[in-house]
């Protein structure tokens, strides 16, 4: 299955590629979604303003993807855990991909979940999706130690993006993998946010803007994204990777 996607961690979102992608529209992809998060980033660090960070990097995009659906969601988890935070990202991507491409993704996002937080591919998506909660700040809930922010994109050819987005704040403080967290109310403080969109590249648009993208990334792309196929790939075995 998985001979016909790539997987990437790109800053702090887990990018699914399919693999018959033209090499331009991949780097297209990865650029733009690259740049997307450092301007959000930059714009809105640290725990306080992480509400605000997805749509700043969502009114980045729309430069030039044109969305094409988008849909929101807030929902509460119970105290039985179930489903991990890769489980619930394909659960959420469902809603604007065909159940054999969901399916085929989330098995690839639970590969991901099992994957150590030694990595320097996880170590880096831990750091970008986790928020850690300033002590001396004001909340309405002590139990929070920070905000978790996931997502997963899949890329198809035109290019086409299709995003699945979960927030919600933590009682955890060891998030080795966070995709590995189950959503039970042992891990979870409130409710779970989800954002779902999907959008197409349109080139008339991006056109103007991809030369002065790659010179603002400069060497940024090496050391934000890293190619985690090959430790994901499928083990006839069963041996977990």
């Amino acid at each position: 299955m998985n001979d016909h996607y790539s997987v990437l961690v790109n800053a702090g979102i887990v990018v699914v590629l399919s693999q018959d992608m033209a090499e331009q529209e991949t780097r297209d992809v990865l650029q733009s979604l690259l740049f997307a998060q450092l301007v959000a980033n930059k714009k809105y660090p640290g725990y306080a303003l992480a509400p605000k960070w997805y749509d700043e990097y969502r009114e980045v995009l729309k430069n030039a993807w044109l969305q094409k659906t988008v849909t929101w969601n807030n929902f509460s988890v119970d105290g039985t855990c179930y489903l991990n935070a890769a489980h619930w990202l394909g659960r959420c991507l469902g809603e604007s991909v065909d159940r054999t491409t969901t399916d085929n993704v989330t098995v690839l996002l639970n590969r991901v979940a099992k994957l150590p937080g030694t990595l320097p591919a996880m170590e880096q998506l831990r750091g970008h999706t986790y928020k850690r909660r300033d002590s001396a700040l004001p909340h309405v809930n002590d139990e929070s130690t920070g905000r978790v922010n996931l997502q997963v994109v899949l890329a198809q050819p035109g290019p086409l993006l299709s995003s699945a987005y979960l927030s919600y704040e933590t009682s955890q403080t060891d998030l080795s993998n966070p995709l590995e967290q189950c959503l039970s109310v042992a891990n979870v403080v409130g409710n779970v946010q989800s954002r779902c969109f999907q959008a197409g590249l349109s080139n008339e648009l991006y056109e103007p803007l991809r030369g002065a993208i790659v010179q603002k990334l400069g060497d940024r792309p090496a050391e934000h994204i890293f190619d985690i196929s090959s430790s994901v790939e499928f083990d006839p075995s069963g041996a977990t990777p």
